[in-house]
């Protein structure tokens, strides 16, 4: 690899997660954006290189960026002869004889077996925005996601979302008679809460191995991630998150669920960032968010500890920060009333051997199921 020349040559078999994470270090990217179709495929086999282009794969940024046959420089193969072939270079600028790199990328492996690969890479946009929104009808799907009314509990909107991508509305984005008082793309909440299986920007950011790695020292056995979310915490209008346990709303038995919740902008007092109450996870959960006779509602849990709120410490933190929570550490945000919004990206991971009840909240159909990170 050399960042420099902006290519990279690898053998056909190495896991697109490793290429991925090789160029997430120098700010750079396969810029066909790949997708990884393994979730919805029921396979837990890495997805690779090779794979890739034997198949021309390439993502929802192919209209401007093009296909994977766009970016291969070179490729070394054997025929079906038995034959060694070596066709392009390691070069951009490389117009010696014909094209086999497009012949043979999208060919399925039918002309010859790729054997290693060269592909041109390019760097990462300073800002990405994935706009998810132009389409929403508020009117059809007006939930507004509340943790003081708890109002999205009775929504079928929200209630089968844990397997799918939905925005939900700030409360204060309405007025009395239920229309909206700012642009729709302001009045959103959050979206959630399978981004990170099935959007590929957040799919390729939390299925990275920096993050498998991390999640390997927690020793979080058989690591899955169960649920994501962007939250904006819009400005003005930003709700207040009161005092909540993750495991409360992803319980397992033992208790597993760790957050991982990503800055996306500057998170401050004025707009509303996140408060913990440190050493108070030792204390044990306080309630559940589960369905009880068909509904769902929180039951307060025997023995509740009490949250001793006047031990409150706010984390200020800088776009770019990471902070891990403990499932059971309680935690907090105000409304935000500022002008600055404080976008953030959460991921929830549970261990694949605890047991995860059919009465939480959140549930999957049998068509996207949990997947493991990748294995450091």
């Amino acid at each position: 690899y050399e960042p420099d020349e902006l290519v990279l040559s690898a053998r056909a078999g190495t896991p697109l997660v490793e290429i991925e994470t090789a160029l997430a270090e120098h700010n750079q990217q396969l810029s066909f954006e790949p997708p990884d179709w393994g979730a919805l495929l029921g396979s837990n086999i890495p997805q690779t290189i090779g794979g890739v282009i034997a198949t021309n794969l390439a993502g929802p940024r192919r209209i401007q960026a093009g296909e994977a046959r766009d970016h291969v420089l070179g490729v070394s193969m054997v025929t079906g002869r038995g034959e060694t072939i070596k066709t392009g270079g390691r070069v951009v600028k490389n117009v010696t004889g014909y094209d086999l790199c497009k012949l043979i990328t999208g060919s399925y492996g039918t002309l010859a077996v790729a054997t290693d690969i060269t592909v041109k890479v390019l760097p990462v946009g300073e800002k990405v925005r994935t706009v998810l929104v132009a389409g929403l009808d508020e009117e059809e799907v007006a939930t507004i996601f509340s943790t003081t009314s708890q109002e999205h509990a009775a929504s079928e909107y929200f209630e089968t979302s844990g397997d799918k991508i939905r925005c939900f509305f700030e409360e204060d984005a309405f007025d009395e008679k239920g229309n909206l008082t700012v642009p729709k793309a302001k009045a959103i909440n959050k979206i959630g809460h399978a981004l990170h299986d099935l959007n590929p920007i957040f799919e390729r950011f939390s299925y990275q191995l920096r993050l498998a790695n991390l999640v390997d020292q927690l020793e979080i056995a058989q690591p899955q991630l169960l649920q994501s979310m962007l939250i904006f915490k819009q400005p003005g209008i930003g709700g207040e998150v009161t005092w909540h346990q993750d495991g409360s709303f992803l319980y397992t038995v033992p208790q597993s669920v760790t957050g991982f919740w990503f800055a996306l902008e500057d998170a401050t007092l004025e707009n509303g960032c996140m408060w913990v109450l440190p050493g108070q996870h030792a204390r044990g959960l306080r309630s559940r968010f589960r369905r009880i006779n068909g509904r769902l509602q929180t039951q307060a849990l025997p023995q509740a500890p009490r949250f001793d709120e006047a031990q409150g410490v706010a984390l200020e933190a800088k776009a770019g920060t990471l902070i891990v929570l403990h499932g059971a550490l309680p935690h907090y945000s105000a409304a935000n009333r500022s002008l600055k919004s404080r976008y953030a990206y959460t991921l929830h991971a549970i261990s694949g051997a605890a047991c995860y009840p059919d009465d939480n909240w959140l549930q999957r159909g049998a068509d996207l199921p949990l997947r493991q990170l990748p294995r450091t």
